[in-house]
């Protein structure tokens, strides 16, 4: 196959091998053929974050058995972090005039609109885990929502968030 790629001189060629590859890749090393059904979340996983934490979003739909197992910050700067004992959910929301953390732009690398709303998503890998990152803006805050599920779900998790005074 190695031979095959080096001898073809068409650029279409190049470019349907190379995305055999990345197809490859992401079905069976990402694991993004993984399917999630999402759940509307209960009191229980948010109702702690209401009790502690006064104008933040929250997210209202989660993969079965995720609990709120991490927050840090405050309502300017807030991660969470939900968990189902194996892998984990990240939520972070930051107001962009906030100069404390790091202010850097989102990565508009993997750019696309969806119901009017810009968003960003990546993969990263980190200590053999592959995650998957979704980034938007709404207002004044900055999200980024990580986890090992695919795009879709993510965006469904994203279009879930609900504000809590």
């Amino acid at each position: 196959l190695a031979v095959g790629v080096v001898q073809m001189s068409s650029s279409a060629g190049l470019k349907g091998i190379f995305q055999f590859f990345t197809n490859a890749y992401d079905k069976y090393v990402v694991g993004s053929s993984v399917e999630v059904t999402l759940e509307e979340v209960g009191p229980d996983v948010n109702g702690e974050l209401i009790k502690q934490f006064h104008q933040i979003f929250v997210l209202t739909k989660l993969p079965d058995k995720y609990e709120i197992s991490l927050k840090i910050g405050d309502n300017k700067n807030l991660h969470l972090a939900y968990s189902d004992g194996v892998n984990r959910i990240v939520f972070e929301q930051k107001k962009l005039n906030d100069t404390t953390g790091n202010d850097n732009e989102i990565d508009s690398s993997g750019a696309f609109d969806k119901n009017g709303i810009e968003y960003s998503y990546s993969r990263k890998k980190e200590d053999g885990v592959v995650d998957r990152v979704l980034e938007w803006e709404l207002g004044d805050i900055r999200f980024k929502l990580v986890a090992p599920f695919g795009k879709e779900e993510l965006i469904e998790m994203a279009e879930s968030i609900e504000y809590i005074e």
